[in-house]
């Protein structure tokens, strides 16, 4: 690992640009590189299935997890990974053995999730301040850790959607069709819910638990507006999202503000403009 991270500073090192010098820099720019196509990726099949709820339930359960990982003395990040796959998995249960709706069985383990959490930090008063980064995010304390860690998830991220990219999309288009092609497509979407989870608890340092749906989702949201089918939305959402991640820590850097809300404003504004750029094309097409 270590060789592996002084080559990437090597070749960081070699770019023109005052910004990137720092060596938390170089970790920062790194998350970024790791973090903005594995969100956008996941992203695609999460507005597909409408589980932005369930990707906010995650991020905010989350806070339980990150908690028990400092009382524990366990890494937060790996205690937070543990802590959202079982909140996943609990979900996804009560949802398949109840008659509740989806929204309401997300509502309520994310409402017990935040208390939890909120019970378990107001019993260590202390760690208020150290899970304050946590909540917004804190890109410059990245560490070879957690990069290894953001490196494995992408690489199994890009795996298993690159696997399973046809299923998914036919499962979020007709549940009938899909199942009757794939008898096990069920076991997919499975398992991307639980890489869910997992890529939400890990990006939750980089970006933030109160920011990192808006990661997952706007980058997506943005390229549905633009482009003609969903390869074009996969491409056109990681573009959007890696160019407002990288832009979103250049201007953090040069206007000392946080990492994680400079990157969802670029991203914002992103949105703006795709939307601007459809209407635009809508006009087009009705007076041809």
């Amino acid at each position: 690992m270590d060789t592996l991270m002084n080559i990437w500073y090597g070749i960081a090192g070699m770019l023109p640009f005052t910004w990137i010098k720092p060596l938390f820099m170089k970790n920062a720019f790194l998350a970024i590189i790791l973090v903005s196509p594995m969100t956008a990726l996941i992203g695609v099949h999460l507005t597909a299935f409408r589980m932005a709820f369930f990707a906010d339930a995650i991020s905010h359960s989350a806070f339980t997890g990150i908690a028990l990982g400092f009382i524990f003395m366990v890494d937060p990040v790996i205690a937070t990974a543990i802590f959202a796959v079982l909140v996943a998995f609990m979900i996804i249960r009560i949802e398949r053995t109840s008659p509740l709706a989806p929204d309401s069985v997300i509502s309520v383990i994310m409402s017990a999730g935040i208390a939890v959490g909120l019970a378990v930090a107001s019993y260590r008063k202390t760690f208020m301040r150290d899970l304050t980064k946590y909540l917004f995010g804190d890109i410059l304390t990245v560490s070879g850790t957690d990069i290894l860690m953001l490196a494995v998830a992408c690489a199994v991220c890009v795996a298993f959607i690159t696997a399973t990219f046809n299923r998914l999309t036919l499962l979020s288009l007709n549940e009938h069709i899909a199942v009757k092609r794939y008898p096990n497509v069920a076991i997919s979407k499975l398992v991307f819910s639980l890489l869910t989870a997992v890529v939400v608890a890990l990006c939750i340092k980089v970006i933030g638990m109160l920011l990192i749906t808006s990661l997952l989702i706007i980058p997506v949201t943005a390229a549905r507006l633009i482009a003609r089918n969903i390869v074009s939305t996969v491409w056109f959402g990681m573009m959007a999202s890696m160019t407002a991640s990288i832009a979103g820590l250049i201007v953090s850097y040069y206007l000392d503000i946080a990492t994680g809300p400079a990157i969802i404003i670029i991203l914002s504004m992103i949105f703006a403009i795709a939307y601007a750029a459809a209407l635009i094309m809508r006009t087009q097409r009705r007076t041809v």
